[in-house]
């Protein structure tokens, strides 16, 4: 379900019958950018709302993230682009002011990257940089930070055979990340409670 809460405080359920989580298995994170409100399912959609109403949703307003195969673990918004973040690759979108009914979004080109996230909850923007557990097919289990379309490594090797041991003992929904900042140094915590 979808909820938007009110100026009084309230919250007011989305009821329209074209709202995705109807029919979609929706991945976490919700961007509101330029207006819009935009939301992904697991499957690879991105949807949004209409133009300044998040509780009107058109059938049409979607877009697919399909750079790679892979599912979309989590949408976040970084800088001015919306993040869709999947399992092995990270592929971003911006807004290109496609008419309706259709996404106002489109693809950055050529800023797609095989490099994904292990754990929603462990997203974290700070400033103007980007924190995750990253999972590669390759590495796997990292800490990346994204500046601009860049991803950039974090963790040092013994930082990530320990992330590797304890994602064995742990549900990925029980993961959490977020900053601190503290006598001007920023600071990215990750809690796995293995």
């Amino acid at each position: 379900n979808g909820y938007v809460l009110n100026d009084g405080g309230g919250l007011s359920q989305i009821v329209d019958p074209d709202f995705p989580g109807a029919v979609a298995t929706l991945a976490p994170g919700v961007v509101a950018m330029d207006g819009y409100v935009f939301i992904a399912s697991q499957e690879g959609q991105i949807y949004n709302s209409d133009l300044n109403d998040p509780t009107t949703w058109n059938a049409l307003g979607f877009l697919s993230a399909s750079a790679y195969t892979d599912s979309i673990v989590a949408l976040a918004r970084h800088l001015e682009y919306v993040v869709a973040f999947g399992q092995t690759s990270t592929q971003f979108f911006y807004n290109a002011g496609n008419p309706a009914p259709g996404s106002p979004l489109s693809p950055v080109p050529n800023t797609q990257f095989q490099i994904g996230c292990a754990a929603a909850g462990s997203i974290c923007s700070t400033g103007n940089s980007l924190f995750w557990l990253a999972n590669t097919q390759v590495r796997g289990f990292t800490v990346m930070r994204l500046d601009g379309f860049r991803p950039v490594k974090v963790s040092d090797p013994y930082i990530d055979r320990m992330l590797s041991q304890a994602m064995s003992f742990v549900s990925t929904r029980q993961i959490t990340g977020y900053s601190v900042i503290m006598r001007g140094h920023t600071f990215y915590v990750l809690n796995i409670p293995a």
